[in-house]
């Protein structure tokens, strides 16, 4: 028999989905606000061919930066039939390199001349002395300050 479950809303009748700037915690039927510097950004729905089962495709949710805790299972949303991503399954930090300017943004890689973080709702000027000419630093470069 196929696993005609794979489709099952795990987050319960009438769960919707989360929308961005908040966290659902798996079996609560309210969502939470993320703080400013947590990546709780919009995904996108992929849809997959899967000649092995006897449906066309399977449905992934993916985010622009890999979010630890967060599954990728797309479900059908017991209101409508909508094939949906559950959204942010716990409150995750912007990954060091990118920052988020708001809750509901997805991660923006770090620009030049800055540095960001873990947690950086904004990018970060680096010092002067430092050497910083890369995108997506996490930290300013000052080895190569220091051998100037």
């Amino acid at each position: 028999d196929d696993d005609d479950d794979d489709d099952e809303n795990p987050y319960g009748i009438g769960a919707a989905q989360c929308p961005p700037g908040l966290f659902c915690p798996q079996g609560f039927v309210c969502s939470v606000p993320c703080l400013f510097g947590a990546a709780c950004g919009p995904s996108s729905l992929d849809a997959i061919t899967n000649a092995s089962k006897k449906r066309s495709y399977t449905y992934h949710c993916s985010w622009p930066v890999d979010l630890k805790h967060t599954s990728g299972r797309a479900y059908v949303d017991d209101l409508d039939g909508s094939i949906v991503c559950p959204g942010v399954a716990y409150e995750t930090i912007s990954p060091e390199a990118y920052y988020a300017p708001t809750p509901a943004d997805a991660p923006i890689p770090c620009p030049r001349h800055h540095y960001c973080p873990a947690g950086s709702f904004e990018p970060i000027r680096c010092p002067f002395f430092a050497g910083c000419d890369a995108e997506r630093l996490a930290a300013p470069n000052v080895h190569i300050a220091a051998s100037a």
